[in-house]
């Protein structure tokens, strides 16, 4: 049980290692942790990917194991936002795999325990020769039991007040490791502020380039947010 004095007493960081985009989740006794470490992020991992962390008390981390068995090197090798499902009896390791910012695709991974070892499904979320860069994958289980993948992909038309850029999807889920149809816009960049670089070069050309990531929903009193990093 949680105080104020116990939370007060709590000495940042909590954990001392690179460990960028945190996800967090609940199963049995513990909170673990996953996220993006250093060599993931610039492209120097071997052996296992993303740290996993585990906690009691979500304020005492210990480091738990390296979850994902690394897939096929040609998939790239920056790996990015880990967030991980957990669904009849067996647990689901969302993430991305590409080469730096560019061919980024979605995959999953499975494994019988929280901290893994993950072992890649063998195929892709989202077909890479539609949506050639995809991050960011969140799982998201709504009341009645039904499964949605949220993530971020690029696009670069600029119509109706939209900008070039980087957005949110959200597609239903046939299966855990099946998304079924091409999904539909969350949310794209509209505003200034949610401008990411000027002349950027991307797909060949310079674009105005903004960026929304990292979604993550939450439903409370019949209302659905979304939250996300924008510009």
């Amino acid at each position: 049980m949680f105080t104020a004095n116990t939370v007060a007493a709590h000495r940042n960081p909590v954990y001392a290692g690179y460990f960028a985009d945190p996800f967090v989740w609940k199963h049995e006794n513990y909170y673990y942790a996953i996220g993006t470490g250093e060599l993931e992020a610039t492209g120097h991992s071997i052996g296992k990917i993303f740290s996993t962390l585990r906690s009691s008390d979500l304020l005492h981390w210990q480091f738990a194991s390296n979850a994902l068995i690394r897939p096929d090197a040609t998939l790239g090798s920056n790996f990015w936002a880990p967030e991980v499902a957990y669904e009849d009896g067996r647990f689901y390791l969302y993430y991305s795999v590409g080469f730096e910012d560019k061919n980024h695709q979605l995959r999953v991974a499975t494994s019988e325990t929280p901290i893994g070892p993950y072992e890649d499904c063998g195929k892709t979320l989202v077909n890479p020769q539609i949506c050639p860069f995809a991050i960011d994958p969140h799982p998201f289980q709504d009341e009645d039991g039904r499964w949605y993948l949220f993530y971020a992909r690029d696009f670069l038309d600029s119509n109706n007040g939209y900008r070039a850029g980087t957005a949110l999807i959200v597609c239903p889920m046939r299966s855990m490791t099946d998304l079924a149809g091409p999904g539909k816009v969350v949310l794209r960049a509209r505003h200034d502020w949610q401008r990411f670089q000027e002349n950027r070069l991307m797909y060949g050309q310079y674009w105005d380039w903004h960026t929304l990531e990292g979604p993550c929903v939450r439903k409370h009193q019949g209302r659905y947010y979304c939250f996300y990093s924008g510009g």
